[in-house]
């Protein structure tokens, strides 16, 4: 039997089995480089437009923080408000008869001044009233005071010295 020598031809073949291998290895090296650059930039556009959506929300929030503060000083203000009109209202509820009998005293009397007639009036308002709410009549000075007592005791009310 005739011998053939393939040990050439082997050479052949591992030499086209390496660089297959070879070439086979780059191109998945390749490939993966590929795969993974983009991946990269696919990932790092999602970080991007995340973060641009929460630079968006965080704007978002500074200015609903800002209404919030708005409505939050309207709220104080409208409760001074409503705590003035109360001490308003109390007052007006609380204000002493004697007032709306005056207030009626002066729209009545003629300007000009006040006569025996003026004092008669002053006395009948002042009968249920203490003598110390009567001073409030006294302030713009067209009674006298000691005028006033004199008139009062000379029709017999009791007054304080």
């Amino acid at each position: 039997m005739p011998r053939i020598n393939l040990l050439p031809w082997r050479e052949g073949q591992r030499k086209e089995r390496k660089l297959a291998f070879t070439v086979a290895l780059g191109a998945a090296a390749l490939a993966a480089g590929l795969a993974t650059f983009v991946v990269y930039i696919a990932f790092g556009s999602m970080i991007e437009g995340q973060e641009a959506r929460n630079e968006k929300l965080r704007g978002e929030i500074k200015a609903v923080d800002k209404q919030i503060e708005e409505i939050n000083n309207l709220e104080t203000s409208k409760q001074k408000f409503i705590a003035r009109m109360t001490i308003i209202e109390q007052l007006q509820r609380s204000r002493p008869e004697i007032v709306h009998v005056f207030d009626e005293i002066v729209k009545t009397l003629p300007d000009g001044g006040v006569s025996n007639i003026g004092f008669g009036c002053i006395k009948a308002a002042l009968q249920p009233v203490d003598a110390a709410l009567a001073a409030s009549v006294f302030h713009s000075g067209d009674i006298a005071i000691a005028d006033l007592k004199r008139q009062l005791r000379a029709d017999g009310v009791e007054v304080r010295a």
